[in-house]
């Protein structure tokens, strides 16, 4: 047998350098891709669990400060005398009862002293004829402080009164001499 021709390798010629150059710089800027992806979702997983961490420690901080202020407004509460005006915030505080009437001096205590309730009116009666029984007649109601909530006519408006704030105000003009 004959040796054929010299067998002749089909790329006997290198790339060119720009095409090698665009395939290095291709292959680096993946690369680069992928490790610049896993850093971003490493910061992103980061943040977000600081992020709830955060929610967490503003939940405690709200409650903290909502504490602190019932705390605050109960201190008030308790340096203010005893009386149903005060009664409902102390309850939806939690506070205590407030000073004592009778640890007041006397001057301040009839300022909050309560006023008794009027007397029912007792009814008349009259001198029936001979063998009648007396009848009592009603005697006309004393009017009463306006209803307040929802009537015949719609809610009616509370009168405005300076002295809603007397309980409140008088105490602080006692103790430091500055009246409003």
């Amino acid at each position: 047998m004959e040796n054929g021709p010299p067998m002749v390798a089909a790329h006997t010629h290198r790339l060119p350098p720009v095409v090698r150059l665009a395939v290095v710089g291709l292959t680096a800027a993946v690369f680069l891709l992928l490790i610049a992806t896993g850093l971003l979702a490493t910061y992103v997983y980061q943040q977000q669990q600081y992020i709830q961490g955060k929610g967490a420690q503003r939940d405690r901080e709200n409650a903290r400060l909502e504490e602190s202020q019932r705390r605050a407004t109960c201190d008030l509460l308790d340096q203010l005398p005893q009386g149903a005006l005060l009664d409902r915030p102390r309850e939806k505080y939690g506070c205590g009862p407030g000073i004592p009437l009778a640890d007041l001096p006397p001057a301040v205590r009839q300022r909050y002293a309560p006023t008794p309730a009027p007397a029912p009116p007792t009814p008349r009666v009259v001198p029936a004829p001979l063998g009648e029984p007396a009848t009592p007649i009603p005697t006309p109601a004393v009017p009463s402080a306006p209803r307040e909530g929802p009537g015949p006519g719609g809610p009616t408006p509370a009168p405005e009164s300076p002295s809603l704030l007397h309980p409140v105000t008088d105490p602080v003009c006692d103790l430091t001499g500055l009246c409003i």
